[in-house]
């Protein structure tokens, strides 16, 4: 065992609730041989449970048949203080009632021994639930500072997403009403859309969905955000920017990995739209009298093959049209 386990094992707190004195000092004497150093003594239930409220310990040797207070009322009050960590409770009792020992489980006892425990028995589950318990406290600010990453992550990542001045700019601009709506389904997901202008007459959208959730679909999503902002002033047609991006791509993700996407140019002064498709699904036409169709078009994923080709299509559109893009979270 690491030497800095061993001595966060000796330091524990441990509180021997005992009426008997001599039980006590058995105990004590036992634990103090085995190293331990920080041993408190408790000679009924209500001095136990004001231990627990001065310092939470990490381990109480409970007796089951204390006065005042027995050890399953104990164990009932240290349950209703809802402790952050709760101190592993290791009840003896020198009843052969398996009802009472049942009970003390149901109220957050964690094991038992009967008594006389042996040394080898007592120091050994003693030193058991002691290292339990703080690997069970470090497990969870693991999991409570990941959670804080993860949440500035997504954030950042939510950042990703087009600013809303610059939206309404390029619709004030262009004449067309844009309206968009994100929601991950965890912390993080692999969908991202961007919106740019392209000329005096043109603006850009593209919508992309990295294969999978959470931080590795993510972490994709920012890699190829880089990418189409360096790609973007390069003024590169649909189907030659997703050509490049997948090139890229397919070096950069791993084998069952991919990503879908969908980008389209918008010719609002020829009122006509250009657009490419990497197995994204396919928006949807919808006209002034609520007509609909999907577009045509076809591609292989990003990153799936090297040497895929992306073929542009092009439609006109009228007054009125609107145009649905979106990821297969709407259809799943």
């Amino acid at each position: 065992v690491h030497s800095s386990r061993v001595d966060m094992v000796k330091k524990a707190r441990i509180v021997i609730a005992d009426d008997d004195r001599f039980v006590r000092t058995i105990l004590e004497r036992m634990l103090s041989k085995a190293g331990f150093s920080n041993i408190h003594m408790a000679t009924n239930g209500r001095e136990t449970v004001e231990s627990v409220i001065q310092e939470v310990p990490d381990l109480i040797l409970l007796d089951l048949t204390m006065p005042d207070m027995n050890g399953l009322e104990v164990c009932e009050k240290i349950n209703q203080m809802q402790l952050g960590y709760p101190p592993s409770i290791l009840v003896q009792t020198g009843s052969t009632d398996e009802a009472n020992i049942i009970k003390a489980f149901h109220k957050g006892a964690v094991d038992y021994v009967n008594k006389p425990a042996r040394d080898i028995e007592m120091v050994t589950r003693c030193i058991a639930h002691i290292e339990r318990r703080h690997l069970e406290m470090e497990r969870s600010k693991d999991h409570i500072r990941m959670q804080s990453e993860l949440e500035d992550a997504a954030k950042l990542q939510f950042d990703l997403m087009p600013e809303l001045h610059l939206i309404e700019r390029i619709s004030e601009q262009s004449g067309v009403d844009i309206a968009s709506f994100v929601e991950f389904s965890s912390e993080m997901g692999g969908d991202i859309w961007g919106i740019r202008s392209v000329d005096d007459n043109r603006f850009a959208i593209h919508t992309v969905d990295v294969t999978g959730h959470g931080l590795k679909a993510a972490l994709h999503t920012f890699r190829i955000h880089s990418l189409l902002q360096d790609y973007s002033t390069m003024g590169l047609t649909s189907n030659a920017m997703l050509s490049l991006l997948n090139k890229k791509l397919h070096h950069a993700l791993a084998v069952e990995q991919f990503a879908t996407m969908c980008f389209m140019v918008l010719d609002y002064e020829a009122s006509m739209l250009s657009y490419c498709i990497a197995a994204a699904p396919l928006p949807i036409i919808i006209d002034a009298d609520g007509k609909h169709k999907k577009l045509t078009g076809a591609g292989l994923p990003l990153g799936a093959a090297a040497d895929s080709h992306y073929d542009q299509y092009k439609i006109p559109l009228a007054a009125g049209d609107t145009i649905l893009v979106y990821s297969d979270a709407l259809v799943e």
